[in-house]
């Protein structure tokens, strides 16, 4: 009788000693789903609730600007934009900075020289930080990079411009289909014309190579062959032989589309 009492009492205790246990578990678990690093803000914990991804956070980019309108209200938008509310901010890197650090106060943002005043294209992402520095690098045209820094609360948003991958060469067209063009003209309307097609050049390749340091191809036209001579870097002359090809005048490949204008092979 005596050992039957001692099992029952032995059984009842160790169910009390897990139930003391599950229970300690259950308040653990509802304190961490419950944190979050900046209640007033839009940061939330990934739905699988795995910690190592990092909170979450809302980024919409629509039309050039980005929103904030969920942050009005909070002092620290009078310290980044100046006072009153606001619906939305130019989509610059250095603004998205300011809009993270909001939401999130213990996020630290780094930005390296140069990457501040990127312009970010249409972006709408609930993601976490890896999630979102990937997207920041396809909505600016791989002009930006980013990554953690020392801890998961600490990133880097650098920028990474493509260079051209080219070499200085030296091209020479034929100008006599064009000159012919221009009847009895003097030497020094020719030059004129030519200094046209220089200008265009250069407007064009602005415009190809937005944002980049472009260095302009010479030009040196020697009247008595009627030969323009172009010296730059190889990928520049394709766009002069696009522009002198398309010349009234001028012979051409029959294959060649004169409105197929690429930009050349670029790497990071």
């Amino acid at each position: 009788m005596k050992a039957c009492l001692y099992k029952v009492a032995l059984t009842l205790c160790s169910l009390w000693i897990v139930g003391l246990a599950v229970s300690a578990y259950s308040q653990e678990t509802s304190a961490n789903e419950g944190s979050n690093p900046n209640p007033n803000g839009r940061a939330s914990f990934g739905r699988r609730g795995d910690v190592d991804n990092g909170p979450e956070y809302d980024i919409q980019i629509e039309n050039g600007l980005l929103s904030v309108t969920s942050l009005n209200g909070r002092p620290e938008v009078r310290e980044a934009w100046g006072p009153g509310k606001l619906a939305g901010v130019i989509a610059t890197v250095e603004n998205l900075a300011k809009y993270l650090r909001i939401v999130d106060t213990n996020l630290s943002i780094v930005l390296s020289a140069g990457a501040a005043d990127v312009k970010i294209g249409d972006l709408k992402i609930h993601s976490n930080m890896s999630a979102i520095m990937e997207a920041l690098s396809v909505a600016t045209d791989g002009n930006i990079r980013g990554g953690p820094a020392a801890n998961r609360n600490a990133w880097f948003i650098m920028g990474g411009r493509r260079t051209i991958v080219s070499q200085r060469t030296v091209e020479v067209f034929n100008l006599t289909g064009y000159i012919r063009t221009l009847g009895d003209a003097k030497e020094d309307v020719v030059r004129a014309k030519l200094d046209e097609v220089q200008r265009l050049t250069a407007e064009t390749l602005a415009t190809l190579y937005e944002g980049r340091n472009v260095e302009n191809p010479s030009f040196r036209f020697h009247a008595g062959t009627s030969l323009l001579i172009v010296t730059g870097n190889s990928d520049y002359i394709e766009v002069v032989r696009k522009i002198v090809n398309a010349l009234p005048g001028q012979q051409k490949s029959s294959h060649e589309d004169l409105l197929d204008i690429n930009v050349p092979p670029t790497q990071k």
